[in-house]
């Protein structure tokens, strides 16, 4: 007897999603793939950042700066590769690149102890160009 009552029961039409739920989802999947792609560039990017380190901490800093310029064409904004760059800017032996290092730390915000660990290593004449701005 279900059965008979389950025949005349007229099927439910397909769903239909809305086409801004379509595009989302497209947009997802577009997302998903960008990133996919860019994963391998960013996980050699990560190994030369902790390279880089470890070779300033060895004191192979032009090895070190090599290592920050590698990541810095991958990851321009990387706040990390920078003040690493210009710690073994100067760091080294070379004094004529540190005007680079000073320009790498332009509009990087640096919290007291990582100003202090510059300080260490940057000339006293570049030191003017930084203000504390506290909020």
């Amino acid at each position: 007897m279900d059965e008979q009552i389950l025949e005349n029961i007229p099927a439910l039409p397909p769903h239909k999603y809305p086409l801004w739920v379509k595009l989302f989802g497209v947009g997802i999947i577009i997302a998903t793939i960008y990133s996919l792609i860019l994963l391998p560039e960013y996980l050699v990017a990560t190994k030369k950042m902790r390279a880089a380190e470890v070779a300033y901490q060895s004191g192979n800093y032009d090895e070190s700066i090599q290592l920050y310029s590698y990541v810095l064409e991958t990851v321009p904004s990387s706040k990390t590769a920078r003040i690493g760059a210009a710690e073994a800017i100067f760091s080294n032996s070379d004094k004529s690149d540190d005007e680079v290092g000073l320009t790498l730390l332009q509009g990087v915000t640096l919290d007291e102890d990582t100003w202090a660990r510059i300080t260490r290593v940057m000339p006293v004449e570049y030191q003017q160009y930084f203000g504390d701005v506290k909020q």
